[in-house]
């Protein structure tokens, strides 16, 4: 990793990183409040066709991204369980927003790997 300036937790030459792959405004109240990013209006994502321009993916060796999209990994973590931090984040938030009542429901999202993450196999 290559960083122009420092960032929290970040320095250049780091290994491994996981790449958030929203890219916020920062300028915005929700982004300059550090704690709600997640509702910035203008944000994107990288691979979507949400928006005009279309945000090109990630799937290059060395992707351009900001430092606040970076979250440093250890290097004694092995690549394929960093890989899992992102999906697994989604999926535990899916179930604790779902509540008691759907976990009790039996409801089963099975797309993509956050839906994989979140619910175990159905019996057969």
């Amino acid at each position: 990793m290559q960083s122009a300036p420092a960032y929290p937790g970040l320095v250049p030459g780091q290994r491994k990183v996981i790449i958030n792959p929203t890219d916020e405004c920062g300028t915005c109240g929700y982004c300059r409040s550090g704690h709600r990013r997640n509702l910035c209006r203008i944000s994107c994502y990288y691979g979507s066709a949400a928006r005009t321009p279309h945000v090109q993916g990630m799937i290059v060796e060395y992707p351009m991204v900001q430092a606040r999209q970076c979250v440093a990994v250890s290097d004694a973590m092995p690549l394929d369980q960093a890989a899992c931090v992102e999906p697994l984040a989604i999926a535990l938030h899916a179930v604790a927003r779902a509540g008691e009542s759907a976990r009790q429901a039996g409801v089963r999202q099975r797309g993509g790997s956050g839906g994989a993450a979140s619910s175990p196999p159905l019996p057969t």
